[in-house]
């Protein structure tokens, strides 16, 4: 009855219900003319043929949403182009009123079609292919649901090609949470206010969405064309030639001196021209994904990450005044590089220290400790440079013991990215707080001289302030700019688009964007650069295949027959859920679905349940459990009010081993959780840092990391009672793993190798063999623990689709204008 009272001249009508021999159906207005669907496999549509059909489409949804009713299921398949140019909206079979007493979510695998693409596989990758992002996850949904799916069938009908498209529902569902918006295939002639539209229509979070499609129709039946009045010069690509990047850049420079020399020349007041060039890789070598650049205060030099031949990672430095490029030596496996004041010396991070180099010189100068830091850092004109490892620190930039800054807000446990004001004691910092994902991320200034630290904006991503004074961040695959009060330290005005089709790092909410004083802005297309994959590797390093379809995965663990695997699966903002995934099938089921972090799976021994860490309201983590089959089960094991618990292993007495910090401390310890007491006590306790706990399979012994010696070791120390300890690496180690049978240990070495080490235990006597390295693994980031094995034969790795890339950065002359 419901269905029944929609009456309008772009919605099917639906007649009646009927039964016939038990069965039941709808009857419904017969539509003539082709579906869209079949319209768009000849091709786009013309623009004005498109914005006409989706404004008609948007007059149907607005009708049905006044009335309480939502689609759920608007694809080019349900849209019938009528011979007389009408159209109408068909198959409302998954609408629901919205009401109280509406009842429980439909199924979606089962929803119904009357197109003629009806077959069960195509219906849900067709389905799939347009659900928003909170109905895949099988979240309740409004009409923005229909509000996401009609910017996807508008950029379709545009594009002529599917925005979302796969081998299998598992692969069309993981692109519509993670694969970014790129409206760089849409036709030149396409109205700037058309592509305003479809990014708020097409915005992940339906908070920020665009909230009535009225909204749609009426930016759809507007006459007005705001496209941008100048149209940027395409980005300028040339062969290489012998000298490498020497034509590209000759060009390059040639435009920019035409365009100053129109400029000067020009007796009125005229911005320049905005200037684009692209920057390729350094012969011979290529771009690492998800490397950091960073281009100088002065504008002159840009350093980055790339690999060459000999299969090594480092820092690369080129001139922007002519065509040479060289690596820094030194630099070996560094990351996250920024400069100094001068425009003559960087900062970077490798092997767990923050480092200096000038550009011109090969000494390299540690400066301070930085345990598993690559978040970021910032320089000032005083010599104090502020760096991201855990906490907030400050040092001397001639070195020293950092000292930690305090933060006011104890939620905020992440701390990354920071970047100095132009007064060189105020600076933005990323802090994100995966307690609750509303917001996940926030920009706040900090300040040197221990005021009050101020919000600014909710973001996932970095910071930097432009030459104008404005506040650039990134934000849905694009670098905004907003002006900013330096008084109050808050954003004014409206903000507005720098740069569209921007990539992004959802682990350290890198926005791969920098901006120099003179107004360049460099940056790197694309989407999110962490895409992984789960993939089985052999003993030699020949691969065996990936198990799941590209996501972003964290802290694989191997059940205890090896048929499944548990992993933090996390989306764009970085906070994760568990997932569960056969090894055999490639299938994955979702296992946890709260809106805080959720991280670190453990299997109890007889696999039949999974312990995680939860991220709970107070910004610490939390022990809890609940059976490897799903349900609802979920209990809290181990909660320590101001303290962080996680849990790394199980014990053969049915205990747990847990790292336990916070409460002021900067270590972390470990202790072991009894679930007799429900309590946790200590067993490894000192003023070092000890994580990565993992028991061998009689309970004898414990193996962890360490950074007793200034650098992280793995070592094995006697359990119950940690009399004695054996150091099991060499130059560095991290992420133990036993072979089930306990006679022989794994462990990652600094340049993400897997080394194995035979363990001889007789009586109270413990020997360590020759530590072999058995292969290398691209893991997306080196020195986590992202990989599992039984057997020491076949190994489990969370590892990078990719882990280089060829295509360009982007340089922007007066990025800004004047």
């Amino acid at each position: 009855k419901v269905l029944a009272a929609l009456n309008h001249p772009h919605i099917a009508a639906i007649h009646g219900l009927h039964e016939v021999d038990g069965q039941r159906f709808l009857a419904m207005e017969f539509v003539p003319g082709e579906d869209m669907a079949q319209r768009l496999s000849r091709g786009p549509m013309p623009l004005d043929e498109a914005l006409a059909c989706a404004g008609k489409v948007a007059e149907a949804l607005e009708y049905a949403h006044d009335r309480g009713i939502v689609h759920r299921d608007l694809k080019p398949a349900n849209i019938k182009l009528m011979p007389d140019g009408g159209v109408k909206v068909l198959d409302f079979g998954l609408a629901k009123a919205i009401t109280p007493d509406a009842g429980p979510e439909a199924d979606l695998s089962n929803s119904p079609t009357l197109t003629a693409q009806a077959t069960q596989a195509g219906f849900i990758i067709g389905t799939a292919a347009y659900m928003a992002p909170e109905q895949a996850r099988g979240r309740p949904v409004d009409k923005r649901a229909d509000i996401w799916a009609f910017g996807v069938v508008l950029l379709e009908m545009l594009t002529g090609r599917a925005l979302f498209t796969g081998e299998t529902v598992s692969d069309v569902l993981a692109a519509v949470l993670t694969r970014d918006l790129d409206l760089t295939t849409l036709p030149a002639t396409t109205p700037a206010s058309v592509k305003r539209l479809l990014r708020r229509c097409l915005t992940r979070d339906p908070r920020k969405r665009l909230h009535d499609i009225a909204d749609a129709r009426i930016e759809l039946s507007d006459d007005t064309d705001d496209a941008p009045a100048v149209a940027m010069p395409a980005p300028i690509a040339a062969p290489r030639h012998r000298l490498g990047l020497a034509a590209p850049w000759i060009l390059f420079v040639l435009a920019l001196g035409v365009a100053l020399a129109m400029w000067i020349r020009t007796p009125e007041t005229v911005s320049p021209q905005r200037t684009m060039a692209s920057l390729m890789p350094p012969d011979g070598a290529s771009f690492v994904v998800g490397s950091e650049f960073a281009i100088s205060p002065d504008g002159a030099h840009v350093v980055f990450g790339a690999r060459a031949a000999d299969d090594v990672d480092r820092l690369w430095v080129r001139s922007l005044a002519d065509e040479s490029v060289r690596p820094l030596a030194g630099t070996e496996n560094g990351r996250a590089p920024f400069w100094a004041p001068d425009s003559r010396r960087i900062g970077f991070f490798a092997d767990n220290k923050l480092k200096k180099m000038a550009i011109d010189s090969p000494a390299v100068e540690t400066l301070a400790d930085a345990p598993g830091s690559r978040s970021g850092g910032t320089w000032n004109q005083q010599g104090v440079i502020v760096f991201a490892a855990g906490p907030l620190a400050r040092v001397p930039a001639s070195g020293g013991t950092p000292e930690e800054i305090a933060v006011d807000d104890d939620g905020d446990i992440e701390l990354l990215l920071p970047s100095f004001l132009p007064d060189g004691s105020a600076f933005l910092y990323l802090a994100r707080n995966y307690a609750d994902n509303e917001p996940m991320g926030e920009l706040w200034v900090g300040f040197l001289d221990g005021r009050t630290h101020v919000k600014v904006l909710d973001s996932n991503s970095k910071g930097e302030l432009s030459p104008s004074g404005e506040l650039l961040w990134w934000q849905d695959g694009n670098v905004r700019a907003q002006a900013f009060d330096m008084a109050r330290f808050q954003v004014t005005g409206e903000s507005r688009l720098v740069q569209a089709g921007v990539q992004f790092d959802p682990r350290t909410g890198f926005g791969m964007f920098a901006v120099a004083r003179n107004g360049t802005l460099i940056h790197r297309a694309g989407g999110v650069a962490s895409g992984d994959e789960l993939a089985r590797v052999d003993r030699s390093g020949r691969d065996l295949g990936a198990i799941a379809p590209p996501g972003n995965f964290y802290s694989p663990r191997l059940s205890p027959d090896g048929s499944q695997v548990a992993v933090d699966r996390s989306d764009e903002s970085n906070a994760g859920d568990i997932w569960i995934y056969d090894i055999e099938r490639g299938t994955g089921t979702r296992l946890t679905n709260a809106p805080q972090d959720e991280t670190d799976p453990v299997w109890s021994r007889d696999g039949r349940r999974i312990t995680f860490s939860s991220m709970q309201a107070n910004g610490h983590y939390a022990v809890h459990e609940r059976s490897a089959r799903g349900g609802s089960d979920e209990t809290v094991l181990l909660a320590r009010p101001g303290q962080a618990a996680m849990a790394t292993d199980w014990l053969p007495d049915g205990s747990l081993l847990v790292e336990l910090g916070g409460d002021g401390k900067p270590q972390k310890d470990i202790g072991v959780y009894s679930p007799a007491s429900s309590e946790a006590t200590p067993y490894l306790v000192s003023s070092s840092t000890k994580t990565s706990a993992r028991a061998s399979r009689d309970g004898r012994v414990v193996a962890y990391e360490s950074n007793d010696t200034g650098r992280l070791e793995v070592y094995i120390q006697t359990f119950p009672d940690p009399e004695e300890r054996w150091r099991v690496s060499n130059d560095g180690g991290t992420a133990p793993v036993w072979r089930s049978d306990g006679r022989e240990i794994y462990y990652l070495d600094p340049q993400s190798n897997i080394v194995a080490v035979p363990v001889t235990i007789s009586g109270s006597a413990l020997t360590l063999g020759t530590p072999r390295r058995l292969f290398r693994v691209e893991l997306k980031e080196a020195g986590n623990a992202l990989y599992d094995t039984l057997d020491g034969q076949v190994f489990l790795v969370s590892r990078r689709v990719s882990a280089t890339d060829t295509a360009p950065l982007t340089l922007t002359v007066n990025a800004f204008g004047s």
